[in-house]
């Protein structure tokens, strides 16, 4: 069943109205999830996470259909390959990536050099998802609490302040390639990078 956040979207686009039915729109479905004014809990700080968790998911679901809306990473039957190649287009595939605002799951273009049998998503590298799941400004995160806390203190902080659910490993993984990554940008041995 989809997400209910996905009404207020479908609406959206088919009115194409003002923003104060934009308003009505998306007042309704915060409503409807959270509940009306004065029927539901007084608890501010409560209320307050659910308002933001709703937000997000709205925005994130909007970011979700644009991009699956546009194909523009289609570079044609083929592209070069690093290996000298052609990368020939493999069809679009999934897969759900972390941003800031919640889980996203992008189709995008897929192209697979048969020479050294890589595969290549032009979309991937267009929104800087380089080295799996995260959003740049999820990795950012990641690095900012990992460099300050534990692996496991990390992602309490990350549920905690931004409602991200990432596990203790999840987050030791990434740390570990921003370390590298570090290395090489500014030539110094892996361990005196992430001590």
């Amino acid at each position: 069943c989809p997400h209910p956040t996905n009404r207020i979207l479908r609406g959206w686009r088919k009115k194409r109205g003002t923003s104060s039915e934009v308003h009505a729109l998306i007042t309704a479905e915060f409503d409807q999830l959270i509940g009306k004014p004065g029927g539901g809990t007084n608890d501010f700080s409560a209320l307050e996470l659910d308002c933001r968790t709703v937000s997000l998911r709205i925005a994130a679901v909007a970011i979700e259909r644009r991009l699956n809306d546009d194909h523009s990473d289609y570079l044609g039957p083929t592209i070069p390959c690093s290996c000298g190649h052609q990368a020939r287009y493999d069809g679009r595939l999934e897969k759900t990536f972390i941003t800031v605002l919640g889980p996203i799951i992008l189709r995008r273009a897929h192209y697979l050099c048969a020479e050294c049998e890589r595969g290549r998503f032009p979309r991937d590298h267009e929104l800087g998802f380089l080295d799996g799941a995260l959003s740049p400004g999820v990795s950012r995160m990641v690095g900012v609490v990992a460099a300050s806390v534990s692996f496991a203190e990390s992602a309490e902080l990350l549920l905690e302040l931004s409602g991200l659910s990432l596990n203790a490993k999840q987050i030791e993984r990434h740390a570990e390639a921003l370390g590298r990554d570090i290395e090489v940008a500014i030539e110094i041995p892996f361990e005196e990078a992430v001590h």
